[in-house]
């Protein structure tokens, strides 16, 4: 099994720039951002992962601290992350249906806010296969058990130290917080019909509904 971990590129105070996932030396290669002259401004984030499990988590610290290009934080990445299997190749078909697809979604310029919000709805309801859960949670085991690579390397002090102070150190905009509040006023949100509580719908498919503890009492 290949091992993946997902790292991030730290500014000279200490906060990210960049979140990817990779495996050997994926981390040190060349991006389409600038790789650190300074080792210690590269972090390992999570480590001994299987790609599924990479894939997630880099997508999930790219939602935490948000993108610049869409002003939802201070990312440079330009996606969401989590975009499929490595290696995957597309057929120049199925490239040039995409292209079409995007040029005629920006003809008329930008999403418009209406767009925008139909999308965050159909994401607010999907729900992740127990499959996916599964093979999510093995991947935990494994990074928990962990910190150690294949090649014997495990994270300093210091690089820990970088990455706590990294997350302490995000903060948003005044605006950025105001619009994020403004979109989840707009998400469903659902009453649990065994603890009567009220929960966005990724919350309640997790905590609540088939799931709530207090269901069989």
């Amino acid at each position: 099994m290949n091992i993946y971990y997902v790292y991030a590129y730290l500014r000279k105070d200490g906060t990210p720039y960049y979140i990817g996932k990779g495996k050997d030396n994926r981390v040190f290669a060349e991006h389409k951002v600038k790789v650190p002259k300074n080792n210690s401004c590269i972090v390992y984030l999570e480590s001994n992962l299987t790609e599924l499990g990479a894939l997630a988590l880099e997508r999930r610290y790219i939602r935490w601290y948000g993108r610049k290009d869409n002003q939802t934080g201070i990312l440079r990445n330009l996606t969401d992350g989590g975009e499929g299997a490595s290696g995957a190749i597309q057929s120049a078909e199925n490239r040039k249906k995409k292209s079409d697809a995007a040029k005629r979604r920006w003809a008329d310029g930008p999403m418009s806010e209406e767009v925008r919000q139909k999308i965050r709805d159909k994401r607010a309801f999907q729900v992740t296969s127990d499959e996916t859960r599964a093979k999510m949670r093995e991947s935990h085991k494994h990074r928990i058990s962990t910190r150690v690579y294949e090649t014997g390397f495990k994270r300093s002090p210091e690089a820990i130290e970088k990455t706590r102070q990294a997350h302490l150190g995000s903060k948003r905009s005044e605006e950025t917080k105001r619009l994020l509040s403004e979109s989840r006023k707009h998400y469903p949100r659902l009453t649990c019909p065994h603890c009567n509580k009220v929960a966005d719908a990724g919350n309640y498919n997790r905590w609540h509904g088939d799931n709530c503890k207090l269901k069989d009492q």
